[in-house]
């Protein structure tokens, strides 16, 4: 019997091993976004060589940085970790910082107990130093937070006041930008898998009410740079049995209204105000049941634009009567180059 329970323990200690093996990060609650995520603006400190880093746009190397903040208990929060130059037209565009990638390392994550997602996109300040470009930055920021009004399923946002510090020459500068969630922790968030990218995706292949409340949004902040054909500025995952696709970048959007934004024609639209509905055609026949769920939110969209401190007057002003005029349209989706009879909201 003494025999037989040594080997009953063996073999537990056997299964404890091999599950802490296999789970060697366990579901947290916990990640380093939402360690950063807990108050409408956080100053953080970025030391890293400005050199290095922004002086070749083309460059896909990484970079050691340190990352300091603290934390919504007060705590001094410093990690090592490595940044790198991501997008495309903001990279080479912007004539203040190119965008980065920030990089943690896991076995950091792991010991600090916080979860694995490890890769924050950063949007910086794309234009010069002016409050201007700072508003057109916060505005952005707010797009996302407005989505995520009308669904979880979307992109968490922070924004930052960040400090760089120049590490060669210990020169520092003041800008602001803010960090989108990892898109691995978007998709454990709302139970979905990573796909590989793909092209041209049969459109019954999308879950409709997503893809239609998505599409919606996009229309309401008048955004015409991104496509489902394409996969562009839409991160497609599959969830359940059904492609969702989550959009991001929503710089090019009229509610946003950035300076260097270049115009299609084949779209049919002369302003960056107007908008246009890129989804698929087919869906602008029966939308009463979207149109229903922006209606219900109106009032919540408004209230979180005149609640974000870090916009000023006239710029909140312009967002809120900006919203209200997609209110005052939904009787006509316009579609590239040709107008499409939907319901009206509450109908």
């Amino acid at each position: 019997m003494k025999v037989l329970n040594q080997y009953i323990q063996i073999f537990a200690l056997v299964l404890v091993a091999n599950f802490s093996f296999a789970n060697p990060n366990p579901v947290n609650s916990n990640s380093i976004f939402d360690l950063i995520n807990y108050q409408e603006m956080l100053e953080v400190d970025l030391k890293l060589n400005m050199d290095e880093v922004f002086g070749n746009r083309r460059s896909e190397d990484k970079h050691k940085a340190v990352l300091s903040f603290n934390d919504n208990n007060g705590v001094a929060q410093t990690w090592n970790i490595k940044v790198a130059l991501r997008g495309k037209f903001r990279r080479t565009r912007c004539n203040n910082l190119a965008p980065l990638k920030l990089h943690f390392k896991k076995n950091d994550l792991y010991e600090a107990g916080l979860a694995k997602y490890n890769d924050l996109k950063l949007v910086n300040q794309c234009m010069d130093d002016s409050k201007d470009f700072k508003q057109l930055l916060v505005r952005e920021y707010l797009a996302y937070k407005l989505y995520n009004q009308i669904t979880e399923e979307s992109f968490r946002v922070q924004f930052l006041k960040i400090n760089y510090i120049d590490d060669q020459t210990g020169k520092s500068k003041t800008q602001y930008g803010f960090v989108i969630e990892d898109t691995a922790q978007l998709r454990a968030r709302i139970n979905a898998l990573k796909i590989e990218k793909q092209y041209n995706i049969n459109q019954e292949k999308y879950n409709q009410d997503q893809v239609k409340l998505m599409s919606v949004f996009q229309y309401m902040i008048a955004n015409p740079d991104w496509s489902l054909g394409r996969s562009h500025n839409v991160k497609v995952m599959l969830q359940e049995d059904k492609l969702i696709a989550i959009p991001y970048d929503f710089d090019f959007s009229g509610i946003v209204e950035a300076p260097y934004v270049l115009l299609n024609e084949e779209l049919g639209i002369a302003t960056q105000k107007e908008r246009v509905f890129l989804g698929f055609e087919s869906h602008t026949e029966e939308l009463t049941k979207e149109l229903d769920i922006f209606s219900d939110k109106k009032s919540l969209l408004i209230q979180t634009i005149k609640e974000c401190k870090t916009l000023k007057g006239r710029n909140r002003r312009e967002m809120i009567k900006f919203i209200n005029s997609f209110y005052d349209e939904t009787d006509s989706f316009k579609l590239p180059l040709q107008k499409n009879k939907v319901p009206t909201l509450g109908e």
